[in-house]
């Protein structure tokens, strides 16, 4: 059933168009990032609103879209990072990963010009992930489960 799951996010990855436009009706998500962009701002909150709906290829799509329109923007890379990770409805891929660590990377050079929570929320989502294929998940999701709990405790605000 696992594989299968993959297999279908894989396909609906592959099939995402290269952009997206914005929709009206997905929640009232409004994740304050650092951007000048107010486009870019709304592809980031609708990409939120994807990902918190599970249409994990929709939100990489909105993402991508935001980092297009703000090349800069840490956090729209930061999401994408976190679109391309493990949920409930299909494990991590090799694929996934490697463009989850892609992305968070990019997202930890952008990072000298975001607010202190957003580093923290950078840095603990570098830890989700593995170059090393023979990396345990469950050490894994420990690891990023423990840095998100400091980041609470540091910014319950936001």
């Amino acid at each position: 059933m696992r594989d299968k799951l993959a297999l279908s996010f894989a396909m609906v990855q592959a099939q995402t168009p290269p952009g997206i436009r914005l929709y009206d009706g997905l929640g009232k998500i409004n994740f304050q990032i650092s951007t000048a962009n107010p486009e870019a701002q709304r592809y980031f909150n609708q990409g939120m609103g994807f990902a918190y709906g599970f249409n994990h290829a929709a939100a990489i799509a909105s993402f991508r879209e935001a980092q297009r329109l703000d090349p800069g923007c840490a956090m729209c890379f930061w999401a994408e990072a976190l679109a391309h990770g493990p949920n409930i409805n299909a494990p991590i891929t090799p694929d996934a990963n490697a463009q989850a660590l892609k992305a968070v990377a990019r997202a930890q050079e952008l990072s000298a010009n975001v607010t202190p929570p957003e580093r923290a929320l950078i840095m603990a989502l570098a830890k989700r992930y593995s170059p090393d294929p023979g990396a345990q998940r469950a050490d894994l999701d420990g690891a990023y489960a423990d840095a998100m709990l400091t980041v609470a405790r540091y910014y319950p605000q936001h």
